[in-house]
């Protein structure tokens, strides 16, 4: 058995523990998920939070609803602002060993805590699905795998806790992560290559010399298809790079951390010399699934590439996001995590709902309560029920809740997105972001002339945001474009959005997600 089966087997017994205990919480959800409430209450009740919203004194559910009020991001930002600067015991008992950025807030970027107790609730959702995933696709513990590394970029600085993973196998807990990263197809290491085009050959550099790939996982399906177009463009440098070692472009101190990834193989460059660069199935011919978004906005380019795969299935992850596991694929559904977070819900009439009182076919809003010290926080994300398994939901992504935009992962926020504008075209009298009609970007709706400058000087402020910046910087997003609104612009918007609504109901937006807006305004491209 070769190093990759050792360690893929230890996992899976590491995980079983975790996939049991799931598979008994399946039948009784509610009581599982009170016990953890119940623990996180008694846990940090001496914290900062836990004093002002008097955790000791909870003793049940509707109690704690009327304890602890629903919020926002926002809500939340004073309290963590105190835990950047090195206060203690804040949000939470456990230590905040470090702060997360991801996007979607009214500032661009959000900062999650983590703490031994948010890394334990990942543990037992991803423990719970790798083992079902080995048990459907049992050749996936005979190869490496690939976990997606991203270009870091610039996170945000300054602070007492650090920012930011080295890499995304952080989220299998401290004990797997070092034991994972000996059988990566990629090294964490390409993580700190600046050049988006030097970090692209590296990366498919390692995953091509690695014959027996069985995994790959993404979150966005276009980080992969990109990949697949790099390869293609670059085939004669990445198979001189194989036969000869090391890897072009790569700075001489990642090349000496790469080092066990890089090693010259000549047999492996004469194969892929033979092969047919179009079908990944014969890059990689024991490539078993690939694992990515698929839902919602994802969905379009998770067929592409599906369709570009050639038969390689792909399992959609459902909803994982940097706060929380809220479901994990299971049996062939996305099941919610009832071993991870609290999991409120709420009605699109405001009505909060336990996971035990959800019904078939209804559209919630995810609320959560982490080990990360996120208490009632709104997640922002819709899910549909889709069936049962035992007494727990199958929850299906649709999509962010209120006024947000997310094509890629970018998860641009309205408020935000306001900032941005007022800051870049400040005199404007009507200036709205929407999707561009074609492909994945967005378009500048502007009554005033937008130059080359002026774009790019709105792109810097939307990249405070890290997943846009990092969507830019991967060219999942198309750079932006301009439309000029002539003088009825306001009016059109106006009347359009008043269709069905009482007119003085109707607020301006600074973002919307509809792509027809350059059908209904008049004017035209100028940028």
């Amino acid at each position: 058995m070769n190093a990759a089966g050792v360690v893929n087997r230890l996992w899976h017994l590491a995980s079983l523990p975790a996939a049991r205990r799931f598979a008994r919480a399946l039948n009784d959800p509610g009581r599982w998920q009170r016990q953890r409430l119940a623990r996180l209450l008694r846990d940090n009740a001496d914290t900062a939070f836990g004093r002002a919203h008097g955790f000791a004194a909870i003793r049940d559910l509707e109690h704690y609803r009327r304890a602890v009020p629903l919020r926002t991001y926002a809500g939340f930002e004073p309290w963590i602002d105190r835990i950047r600067a090195g206060e203690a015991t804040v949000l939470t008992a456990a230590p905040v060993t470090r702060l997360i950025p991801t996007g979607g807030s009214a500032g661009g970027s959000k900062l999650i805590p983590w703490t031994s107790e948010l890394a334990a609730e990942f543990t037992a959702s991803i423990g719970a699905w790798i083992v079902d995933l080995q048990r459907r696709c049992p050749s996936l513990r005979d190869g490496p795998a690939y976990w997606s590394i991203s270009p870091q970029g610039s996170p945000p600085s300054g602070g007492a806790v650090p920012i930011g993973f080295e890499d995304d196998t952080a989220y299998l807990g401290r004990a797997l992560a070092p034991l994972m990263a000996t059988v990566l197809a990629a090294p964490a290491c390409l993580r700190g290559i600046d050049d988006l085009a030097a970090f692209r050959h590296a990366t498919l550099r390692c995953l091509l010399a690695q014959r027996d790939l069985r995994l790959i996982s993404v979150w966005n399906p276009s980080f992969l298809t990109l990949l697949l177009d790099h390869a293609q463009t670059e085939r004669e440098r990445l198979i001189a790079d194989i036969r000869l070692g090391g890897a072009s472009g790569l700075p001489a101190h990642l090349t000496r951390s790469a080092r066990p990834w890089l090693r010259a193989d000549p047999a492996r460059a004469r194969e892929l010399e033979q092969s047919d660069w179009s079908s990944p199935a014969a890059l990689w011919p024991r490539l078993a699934v690939v694992s990515c978004w698929a839902d919602a906005a994802a969905g379009l380019p998770a067929r592409a590439l599906a369709r570009r795969l050639g038969g390689v299935p792909i399992q959609p992850k459902g909803l994982l996001a940097t706060e929380a596991a809220v479901t994990i694929p299971w049996r062939g559904h996305h099941v919610a995590a009832v071993t991870g977070p609290v999991l409120e819900f709420l009605s699109p009439d405001g009505s909060p709902r336990w996971i035990d009182e959800l019904t078939d076919g209804s559209v919630y809003e995810v609320v959560l309560t982490t080990g990360g010290g996120l208490a009632r926080y709104r997640l922002g994300d819709l899910v549909r029920v889709d069936g049962f398994i035992g007494a727990t939901p199958c929850l299906r992504f649709l999509g962010r809740s209120g006024a947000t935009c997310d094509l890629v992962g970018e998860k641009l926020d309205e408020v935000f997105v306001a900032v941005c504008l007022d800051r870049v075209v400040p005199d404007a009298g009507f200036a709205m972001l929407a999707p561009s009609p074609l492909g994945n970007g967005y378009t500048l709706f502007c009554d005033q002339v937008v130059d080359a400058a002026t774009l790019a000087r709105l792109d810097g402020e939307l990249a405070v945001n890290p997943q846009y910046a990092l969507a830019r910087r991967l060219g999942q997003l198309a750079p932006l474009r301009a439309f000029q609104v002539g003088g009825t612009g306001h009016a059109a918007a106006l009347a359009h959005r008043s269709i069905g609504r009482v007119l003085g109901a109707v607020k301006p937006l600074a973002l919307d997600r509809d792509r027809g807006w350059h059908q209904r305004l008049p004017g035209d491209y100028v940028a």
